[in-house]
This record gives structure tokens, sequence and C-alpha cells, in this order.
């Protein structure tokens, strides 16, 4: 219910203040978003979002979180350990 009281909301805001006042909006949080992070490639089809100031990852463009290879002695040459990056 409360989801439809929200796109209620918008469709308001919508027609008191028009499109560009949320094309304004995104275009704001996209530059804060490339001022703030930079994205760096991972796996074949995949970009990692990425702090400017830490270094940090902090998701994928794809959402899925990210996966890293950890060694462990316990397995052999042929196999491969994938773990979820740590937030």
């Amino acid at each position: 219910m409360s989801q439809h009281k929200n796109s209620i909301g918008g469709l308001a805001v919508l027609k008191k203040y028009g499109r560009d006042h949320f094309s304004r909006i995104g275009k704001r949080g996209a530059k804060t978003l490339h001022k703030r992070y930079r994205l760096s490639p991972v796996d074949l089809n995949d970009f990692a979002i990425v702090n400017r100031k830490t270094g940090e990852r902090v998701n994928t463009l794809l959402g899925k979180g990210i996966l890293y290879r950890r060694d462990h002695e316990s397995l052999r040459d042929d196999q491969d350990r994938f773990e979820e990056f740590p937030r």
C-alpha cells in the first residue's frame, strides 16, 4: 500500500514541478556519483564502483557484489575458491 502512496506522491511532484525537475535531480546525482567514485572493469561485462579517496570497492554496476579469489592451501591448483568481497 505504501508503494502506491509513494507513486501518487511522485506523480503529484511531477505535475507540480514538471519533468525538468526530475531531470535536474538525476543529473546532479550522476555528477556526485562520478565525483566520489570511479569505475573499474570487473570480469567480462561488469564494473566495480570504487571510492576515489579510499580505493574501497563499494559494489558493482550489476549489483552482484564483488567476488575475489582467495588462495587456500587446501585447494588443488585446478580449483578456485571465490568469496564475496566484504563491505
